[in-house]
């Protein structure tokens, strides 16, 4: 019987030991120069075909994924070293794609000597990552051209295949059918994060940060067709991290100018799209399971995805009022009709809060709306009124008036009725 990674003592040894290799060779190409990376790259593809030998002869799974790991390791030191001057482009690629192809095809090969390891599956599916990446970086240097996007795609094909196989093949139950979830997940997940990073490489703005908006709205949807629970956990962490990238970010005013369109902006697109992907994960989770650390998480990427829209709402508004070409900033003072424009569109916003939430009956929902509409309603009274004309106080007064009176009088009708004497 052969060993595996579980074992105690197993692992350890031949792990650190396989690392050396490449750590070497990483520090070879930091400090040489070698246009041709055909030699060092010629060895390592021998170290890795005798790894894998070992992995398969001793049932080691960690080998495969060490392997890949320093593999791109080696690669990106090249990369680092010759990226700005690559002389052979068309061999770089080659290699990449050919070292990404023995880890993703060994699984496949040796499926009988690694039943019951996770491991090398990981290292098939993760290593389109490193390998796209690089792709990508020596064709955007090399060969510039506006369907960028399609490079990911070009990596989410065998990715996509093996998900497609493993499906198509099905498992057993226990422990096996586990297994079987694990690949699934894992391949589904690295295919459409190939897939759902095209589109903002392809649109070119903001890529990172819609990538992991779609990356995380789409593992959610793959959870409700593979029950997996790290699916839904990356999911919703993704989206999470896009939230903080967007709302929590200093200095996300300055990415770009006031354009020649007022509203029409890379904010109306990012933070449209990131709001999009966090309803949209939130609709998936009612079928895939809501509750991740004891915690909401529907309620959670809804209230993160109003937050987005909040802040876009104020975002346009102070783009409207920003000159052609200038920078986008937050004032508050010193113009009526930008004061009075926050002020009226709070106030909408509340509303739009309230009515939602009467129709999906959400108390926080509506609780929320209240409690800006108030804070609309203050911001007029001690602020906008103090600094406004005659005229325009009348209609900051009649707006957020109608507001006030539309939000009260649904509240009353559907709400205060319908409740009766229990607690709203």
């Amino acid at each position: 019987k052969g060993w595996n990674q579980e074992e105690a003592g197993a692992v350890p040894l031949p792990v650190v030991a396989t690392l050396m290799p490449f750590l070497l060779l990483a520090q070879l190409l930091m400090h040489l120069r070698i246009p041709n990376p055909s030699g060092v790259f010629g060895a390592m593809a021998v170290l890795i075909l005798m790894l894998l030998g070992l992995a398969g002869w001793l049932r080691l799974g960690a080998l495969p994924l060490v392997g890949m790991a320093g593999a791109a390791l080696v690669e990106h030191a090249w990369w680092a070293r010759e990226g700005s001057g690559m002389s052979h482009p068309v061999i770089a690629v080659g290699w990449f794609v050919a070292i990404y192809g023995v880890f993703a095809i060994f699984p496949l090969v040796m499926r009988e000597r690694m039943r019951g390891l996770r491991l090398p599956w990981v290292a098939a599916a993760l290593g389109a990552v490193p390998a796209f990446h690089l792709v990508y970086r020596v064709v955007d240097w090399t060969w510039p051209n506006p369907v960028m996007g399609l490079v990911p795609v070009a990596f989410a094909i065998p990715v996509a295949m093996t998900f497609a196989w493993e499906a198509w093949r099905g498992a057993g139950e226990g422990v096996e059918r586990l297994d079987w979830l694990d690949r699934l997940a894992w391949f589904g997940g690295v295919g459409l994060f190939l897939l759902t990073v095209a589109l903002p490489i392809q649109f070119d703005h903001q890529w990172l940060t819609l990538g992991l908006a779609l990356e995380g709205a789409a593992l959610i949807w793959l959870a409700t067709r593979v029950p997996h629970e790290g699916l839904r956990l990356v999911g919703v962490g993704l989206l999470g991290t896009t939230f903080v990238r967007l709302v929590l970010n200093p200095s996300v005013t300055d990415y770009a100018v006031r354009g020649a369109w007022p509203l029409w902006n890379w904010w109306l697109y990012s933070f449209g799209i990131a709001a999009s992907a966090m309803f949209a994960g939130a609709w998936w989770l009612r079928s895939a399971g809501e509750r991740i650390a004891i915690r909401n998480a529907r309620a959670m990427l809804v209230t993160l995805g109003t937050i987005l829209l909040f802040a876009l709402v104020n975002i346009q508004v102070a783009d409207f009022f920003t000159s052609e070409g200038a920078w986008v900033r937050f004032e508050f003072s010193g113009h009526f009709g930008r004061d009075m424009t926050y002020t009226i569109a709070w106030a909408l916003f509340a509303l739009a809060l309230v009515v939602i939430g009467l129709n999906r009956d959400v108390t926080s929902c509506r609780w929320a709306g209240l409690g800006l509409l108030a804070v609309a309603t203050g911001k007029l009274f001690l602020h906008d009124l103090a600094r406004l004309d005659q005229l325009y106080r009348v209609g900051a007064l009649m707006g957020v008036a109608l507001v006030a009176i539309a939000a009260s009088v649904l509240y009353q009708r559907f709400v205060a009725r319908r409740a009766g004497g229990r607690q709203i």
